[in-house]
């Protein structure tokens, strides 16, 4: 099988919070992200120029060499690229799809996404967001709108212990200033969301 190289890197956002070996938070770097709505007449013709499945199960990602795409609605994608990728790529999609009527739309600049992993992810996860995060509710290739601290998040599980968080970007430093206060045990950081 063959996975998308998302490049990591430390956080750049202002608030910085410690790891530990058993959780380590990342904010992903080098990624264009563009949101994909169309049916199924030109589902197809996308995929098939994207060397990409689209027609994966809603709540799937499908993984390809190229992009990631993670399927949230009946009608709706969030799609993973390395920045490098995306050359010519409205082009490309528009020149697929024809005359059939789709919308792809980068939302790069809105979104940040994080990569959350390690042995303790789902209990940091599991502090502020209401869903199942156990492995056999939750499972591999699973993605999902959410919440997370009332903050709505795209989760996506690409390991056991590996998660993708994306959320907006507008929201980030609510969203570590609480996750900082609500990991503190795992991490050995006594930072509390009143001192961020």
């Amino acid at each position: 099988m063959v996975t998308l190289d998302l490049k990591y890197r430390e956080g750049s956002s202002d608030i910085l919070l410690n790891s530990s070996d058993s959780l380590k938070i990342t904010e992903l770097s080098g990624i264009a992200r563009y949101i994909l709505r169309g049916d199924s007449p030109v589902i197809p013709l996308i995929s098939a120029e994207l060397g990409l499945t689209l027609n994966s199960p809603i709540n799937r990602a499908t993984v390809a060499e190229m992009c990631s795409a993670l399927h949230l609605g009946p009608d709706e994608w969030l799609l993973l690229f390395n920045k490098t990728d995306t050359k010519n790529l409205d082009t490309r999609v528009r020149n697929a799809a024809g005359s059939y009527p789709f919308a792809l739309v980068d939302v790069s600049h809105r979104n940040v996404g994080f990569r959350f992993h390690g042995e303790q992810v789902v209990d940091a996860l599991c502090s502020g967001c209401p869903q199942n995060l156990e492995i056999d509710f939750f499972p591999i290739g699973k993605c999902t709108r959410t919440v997370y601290a009332k903050v709505e998040i795209c989760l996506w599980r690409r390991d056991e212990y590996d998660f993708v968080l994306e959320t907006s970007r507008s929201s980030v430093p609510y969203l570590l200033g609480y996750l900082a206060q609500e990991t503190s045990p795992i991490t050995g950081n006594s930072q509390t969301f009143n001192d961020l």
